[in-house]
Protein backbone atom coordinates (compact mmCIF):
# COMPACT_ATOMS: atom_id res chain seq x y z
CA UNK A 1 0.00 0.00 0.00
CA UNK A 2 1.42 3.98 -1.04
CA UNK A 3 2.28 5.53 2.26
CA UNK A 4 0.96 9.50 1.95
CA UNK A 5 2.92 11.44 1.91
CA UNK A 6 2.81 12.74 5.71
CA UNK A 7 0.96 10.38 8.18
CA UNK A 8 0.60 10.70 12.04
CA UNK A 9 -1.30 12.09 14.66
CA UNK A 10 -1.85 15.62 14.72
CA UNK A 11 -0.67 17.63 17.71
CA UNK A 12 -2.47 20.38 19.90
CA UNK A 13 -1.96 23.68 18.95
CA UNK A 14 -3.14 26.56 19.83
CA UNK A 15 -5.90 28.44 17.50
CA UNK A 16 -4.40 30.24 14.77
CA UNK A 17 -0.58 28.76 15.99
CA UNK A 18 1.52 26.73 13.96
CA UNK A 19 -0.50 22.82 13.55
CA UNK A 20 2.18 19.92 12.79
CA UNK A 21 2.21 16.05 12.33
CA UNK A 22 4.60 13.62 13.64
CA UNK A 23 6.74 14.19 10.64
CA UNK A 24 7.18 18.10 11.25
CA UNK A 25 4.80 19.15 8.16
CA UNK A 26 2.86 21.81 8.56
CA UNK A 27 -1.34 21.54 8.36
CA UNK A 28 -1.33 24.26 5.81
CA UNK A 29 -0.60 21.78 3.05
CA UNK A 30 -3.13 19.79 4.59
CA UNK A 31 -6.44 18.54 2.48
CA UNK A 32 -7.76 18.91 6.29
CA UNK A 33 -7.16 20.84 9.26
CA UNK A 34 -8.99 20.79 12.20
CA UNK A 35 -7.75 23.56 15.39
CA UNK A 36 -9.35 23.11 18.40
CA UNK A 37 -12.98 22.21 17.43
CA UNK A 38 -16.13 21.54 19.06
CA UNK A 39 -19.70 21.15 17.30
CA UNK A 40 -22.67 19.58 18.05
CA UNK A 41 -26.59 19.99 18.03
CA UNK A 42 -28.17 22.45 20.20
CA UNK A 43 -27.20 21.76 23.38
CA UNK A 44 -25.67 18.27 22.50
CA UNK A 45 -21.83 18.09 22.11
CA UNK A 46 -21.05 15.98 19.32
CA UNK A 47 -17.01 16.43 18.67
CA UNK A 48 -15.15 18.24 21.32
CA UNK A 49 -11.74 19.84 21.43
CA UNK A 50 -10.75 18.06 18.07
CA UNK A 51 -7.39 19.00 16.26
CA UNK A 52 -6.77 16.18 13.61
CA UNK A 53 -4.62 17.02 10.08
CA UNK A 54 -5.07 14.80 7.00
CA UNK A 55 -2.64 14.66 4.51
CA UNK A 56 -3.29 15.45 0.75
CA UNK A 57 -3.61 12.13 -0.85
CA UNK A 58 -4.06 9.78 2.14
CA UNK A 59 -6.84 7.72 2.46
CA UNK A 60 -8.26 7.83 6.02
CA UNK A 61 -10.58 5.61 7.71
CA UNK A 62 -12.97 7.25 10.45
CA UNK A 63 -14.22 4.69 12.88
CA UNK A 64 -16.18 4.82 15.76
CA UNK A 65 -19.26 3.61 17.26
CA UNK A 66 -23.01 5.17 16.57
CA UNK A 67 -23.83 8.46 18.10
CA UNK A 68 -19.60 9.33 17.67
CA UNK A 69 -19.39 12.26 15.86
CA UNK A 70 -18.35 10.29 12.47
CA UNK A 71 -20.88 12.07 10.64
CA UNK A 72 -20.47 15.52 12.24
CA UNK A 73 -16.88 15.27 10.92
CA UNK A 74 -18.11 15.39 7.20
CA UNK A 75 -20.57 17.85 8.33
CA UNK A 76 -18.09 20.43 9.04
CA UNK A 77 -15.88 19.52 6.17
CA UNK A 78 -18.98 19.95 3.40
CA UNK A 79 -19.72 23.39 5.91
CA UNK A 80 -23.06 21.97 6.75
CA UNK A 81 -22.44 22.63 9.96
CA UNK A 82 -20.61 25.64 11.87
CA UNK A 83 -18.18 24.49 14.60
CA UNK A 84 -19.08 25.88 17.83
CA UNK A 85 -15.37 26.74 18.29
CA UNK A 86 -12.18 26.11 16.55
CA UNK A 87 -11.58 26.44 13.22
CA UNK A 88 -11.86 24.04 10.11
CA UNK A 89 -9.80 24.67 6.72
CA UNK A 90 -10.36 22.26 3.84
CA UNK A 91 -8.29 21.98 1.15
CA UNK A 92 -6.69 25.65 2.45
CA UNK A 93 -10.11 27.04 2.30
CA UNK A 94 -12.85 27.46 4.42
CA UNK A 95 -15.24 24.43 3.95
CA UNK A 96 -18.36 26.05 1.93
CA UNK A 97 -15.45 27.65 -0.23
CA UNK A 98 -14.03 24.61 -1.04
CA UNK A 99 -17.39 22.66 -1.95
CA UNK A 100 -16.54 23.25 -5.54
CA UNK A 101 -13.35 20.57 -5.21
CA UNK A 102 -15.55 18.43 -3.18
CA UNK A 103 -16.97 15.02 -3.57
CA UNK A 104 -19.69 13.42 -1.24
CA UNK A 105 -21.30 10.42 -1.33
CA UNK A 106 -24.15 9.40 1.67
CA UNK A 107 -25.75 6.87 3.08
CA UNK A 108 -27.28 4.64 1.00
CA UNK A 109 -30.64 4.90 3.38
CA UNK A 110 -29.82 9.07 3.04
CA UNK A 111 -31.40 8.96 -0.41
CA UNK A 112 -35.34 9.12 -1.38
CA UNK A 113 -35.66 8.04 -4.91
CA UNK A 114 -39.45 7.68 -5.15
CA UNK A 115 -39.87 10.36 -7.50
CA UNK A 116 -39.15 9.27 -11.03
CA UNK A 117 -34.93 9.94 -11.85
CA UNK A 118 -33.07 7.86 -14.13
CA UNK A 119 -29.13 6.61 -13.09
CA UNK A 120 -27.70 9.01 -15.84
CA UNK A 121 -29.81 11.73 -14.10
CA UNK A 122 -29.21 11.22 -10.76
CA UNK A 123 -25.61 11.09 -11.92
CA UNK A 124 -25.71 14.49 -13.69
CA UNK A 125 -26.09 16.58 -10.74
CA UNK A 126 -22.90 16.38 -9.95
CA UNK A 127 -22.55 18.22 -12.99
CA UNK A 128 -24.78 20.96 -11.86
CA UNK A 129 -21.84 23.30 -9.80
CA UNK A 130 -19.84 22.78 -13.00
CA UNK A 131 -22.62 23.55 -15.48
CA UNK A 132 -24.18 26.38 -13.88
CA UNK A 133 -27.63 27.87 -13.20
CA UNK A 134 -29.84 27.73 -15.71
CA UNK A 135 -27.20 26.03 -18.43
CA UNK A 136 -27.95 22.33 -20.24
CA UNK A 137 -25.40 20.18 -19.97
CA UNK A 138 -22.75 19.96 -23.01
CA UNK A 139 -20.94 16.86 -24.49
CA UNK A 140 -18.64 17.20 -22.05
CA UNK A 141 -21.07 16.68 -19.11
CA UNK A 142 -22.31 13.74 -21.11
CA UNK A 143 -18.96 11.91 -21.50
CA UNK A 144 -18.05 12.60 -17.23
CA UNK A 145 -21.42 10.53 -16.95
CA UNK A 146 -20.41 7.87 -19.08
CA UNK A 147 -16.81 7.42 -18.02
CA UNK A 148 -18.09 7.76 -14.44
CA UNK A 149 -20.40 4.75 -14.68
CA UNK A 150 -18.09 2.81 -16.89
CA UNK A 151 -16.14 3.35 -13.59
CA UNK A 152 -18.30 2.26 -11.05
CA UNK A 153 -20.02 -0.89 -13.29
CA UNK A 154 -22.91 0.94 -14.09
CA UNK A 155 -22.82 2.05 -17.91
CA UNK A 156 -25.85 -0.57 -18.87
CA UNK A 157 -27.50 0.92 -16.59
CA UNK A 158 -27.84 4.22 -17.68
CA UNK A 159 -31.51 4.83 -18.55
CA UNK A 160 -32.62 2.36 -15.47
CA UNK A 161 -34.95 4.20 -13.05
CA UNK A 162 -32.41 4.60 -9.68
CA UNK A 163 -35.74 4.08 -7.57
CA UNK A 164 -35.26 0.56 -8.92
CA UNK A 165 -31.95 -0.65 -8.26
CA UNK A 166 -30.82 -2.32 -5.44
CA UNK A 167 -28.94 -0.77 -2.40
CA UNK A 168 -25.48 -2.14 -3.80
CA UNK A 169 -26.32 -0.51 -7.20
CA UNK A 170 -27.30 2.65 -5.95
CA UNK A 171 -24.14 3.11 -3.73
CA UNK A 172 -22.77 2.63 -7.31
CA UNK A 173 -24.77 5.66 -8.62
CA UNK A 174 -23.79 7.94 -5.46
CA UNK A 175 -20.39 7.15 -5.96
CA UNK A 176 -20.47 8.04 -10.15
CA UNK A 177 -22.22 11.16 -9.11
CA UNK A 178 -19.13 12.48 -6.84
CA UNK A 179 -16.64 11.78 -9.03
CA UNK A 180 -18.08 13.35 -12.26
CA UNK A 181 -17.49 16.48 -10.04
CA UNK A 182 -13.70 15.61 -10.45
CA UNK A 183 -13.02 16.17 -6.72
CA UNK A 184 -10.00 16.87 -5.04
CA UNK A 185 -11.17 15.27 -1.84
CA UNK A 186 -13.89 12.44 -1.69
CA UNK A 187 -15.87 11.95 1.43
CA UNK A 188 -17.86 9.13 1.65
CA UNK A 189 -20.51 8.50 4.61
CA UNK A 190 -20.60 4.17 5.90
CA UNK A 191 -21.01 3.75 1.66
CA UNK A 192 -20.71 0.15 2.21
CA UNK A 193 -23.12 -0.44 4.95
CA UNK A 194 -25.33 -3.09 3.38
CA UNK A 195 -23.94 -3.59 -0.12
CA UNK A 196 -23.19 -7.15 -0.94
CA UNK A 197 -19.02 -8.23 -1.10
CA UNK A 198 -18.80 -7.77 -4.86
CA UNK A 199 -19.67 -4.08 -4.64
CA UNK A 200 -17.14 -3.61 -1.69
CA UNK A 201 -14.29 -5.11 -3.40
CA UNK A 202 -14.93 -3.40 -6.23
CA UNK A 203 -15.44 0.30 -4.40
CA UNK A 204 -12.29 -0.49 -2.53
CA UNK A 205 -10.59 -1.15 -6.03
CA UNK A 206 -11.94 1.80 -7.72
CA UNK A 207 -11.08 4.24 -4.29
CA UNK A 208 -7.43 3.11 -4.70
CA UNK A 209 -7.48 3.61 -7.95
CA UNK A 210 -8.44 7.64 -6.81
CA UNK A 211 -5.83 7.73 -4.22
CA UNK A 212 -3.64 6.87 -6.23
CA UNK A 213 -3.89 9.85 -8.60
CA UNK A 214 -3.71 11.88 -5.48
CA UNK A 215 -7.53 12.50 -4.02
CA UNK A 216 -7.60 12.26 -0.86
CA UNK A 217 -10.62 10.38 0.74
CA UNK A 218 -12.10 10.49 4.62
CA UNK A 219 -14.53 7.42 4.60
CA UNK A 220 -16.24 6.24 7.85
CA UNK A 221 -17.36 2.84 8.55
CA UNK A 222 -18.16 0.48 11.07
CA UNK A 223 -16.14 -2.32 9.58
CA UNK A 224 -12.73 -2.61 11.67
CA UNK A 225 -11.95 -5.63 9.36
CA UNK A 226 -11.26 -4.20 6.15
CA UNK A 227 -9.45 -1.02 7.56
CA UNK A 228 -5.80 -2.08 7.89
CA UNK A 229 -6.38 -3.89 4.47
CA UNK A 230 -7.36 -0.66 2.79
CA UNK A 231 -6.54 2.31 4.38
CA UNK A 232 -3.10 4.52 4.49
CA UNK A 233 -4.38 5.90 8.24
CA UNK A 234 -7.27 5.24 10.70
CA UNK A 235 -9.11 7.73 12.87
CA UNK A 236 -10.47 6.66 15.81
CA UNK A 237 -13.15 8.67 16.88
CA UNK A 238 -16.31 9.04 20.00
CA UNK A 239 -16.43 12.50 20.51
CA UNK A 240 -12.51 13.12 20.78
CA UNK A 241 -9.81 11.71 18.43
CA UNK A 242 -8.84 8.66 20.38
CA UNK A 243 -6.26 7.87 17.78
CA UNK A 244 -5.42 8.72 14.28
CA UNK A 245 -2.27 7.40 12.44
CA UNK A 246 -1.17 4.12 10.22
CA UNK A 247 -3.90 1.43 10.89
CA UNK A 248 -1.21 -0.92 12.50
CA UNK A 249 -0.03 1.99 14.99
CA UNK A 250 -4.02 2.95 15.90
CA UNK A 251 -5.92 -0.72 15.82
CA UNK A 252 -4.93 -1.55 19.42
CA UNK A 253 -7.30 -3.24 21.81
CA UNK A 254 -6.92 0.10 23.97
CA UNK A 255 -8.27 2.25 20.96
CA UNK A 256 -10.77 -0.03 20.26
CA UNK A 257 -11.88 -0.20 23.91
CA UNK A 258 -11.52 3.86 24.35
CA UNK A 259 -13.54 4.56 21.70
CA UNK A 260 -16.32 1.29 22.19
CA UNK A 261 -16.01 1.18 25.67
CA UNK A 262 -14.13 -1.64 27.93
CA UNK A 263 -16.05 -4.81 26.99
CA UNK A 264 -14.40 -4.63 23.57
CA UNK A 265 -11.90 -7.12 22.70
CA UNK A 266 -9.38 -6.88 19.42
CA UNK A 267 -9.15 -10.45 17.90
CA UNK A 268 -6.93 -10.84 14.74
CA UNK A 269 -8.26 -13.02 11.84
CA UNK A 270 -5.71 -13.47 9.20
CA UNK A 271 -4.74 -10.26 8.09
CA UNK A 272 -7.92 -8.60 9.47
CA UNK A 273 -9.09 -7.34 12.48
CA UNK A 274 -11.98 -7.34 14.49
CA UNK A 275 -13.90 -5.64 17.39
CA UNK A 276 -15.67 -8.41 19.20
CA UNK A 277 -18.11 -7.58 22.99
CA UNK A 278 -17.13 -9.94 25.41
CA UNK A 279 -19.35 -8.76 28.22
CA UNK A 280 -19.13 -8.92 31.62
CA UNK A 281 -18.13 -12.95 33.05
CA UNK A 282 -18.95 -13.87 36.23
CA UNK A 283 -17.54 -17.31 38.28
Amino acid sequence: MRAPTAVGEARTAPLGGALTDVDGASATGAAVALVGVTAGYRRRVALEDVTLAIPRGAMVAVVGPNGSGKSTLLKLLLGLLAPWAGAVTVLGQAPRAARAHLGYVPQVEAGDWRFPATVAEVVMMGRHRRIGLFRRPGQADHDAVAAALEQVGMADRAGDQVGELSGGQQQRVFLARALVQEPELLLLDEPLAGVDALTEQDVYALLRGLRDRGITIVFTTHDLSTVAEHFDLALFVNRRVVAFGPPSDVITEAHLREAYGPRMALVKIGDRFFGVDVGHHHA
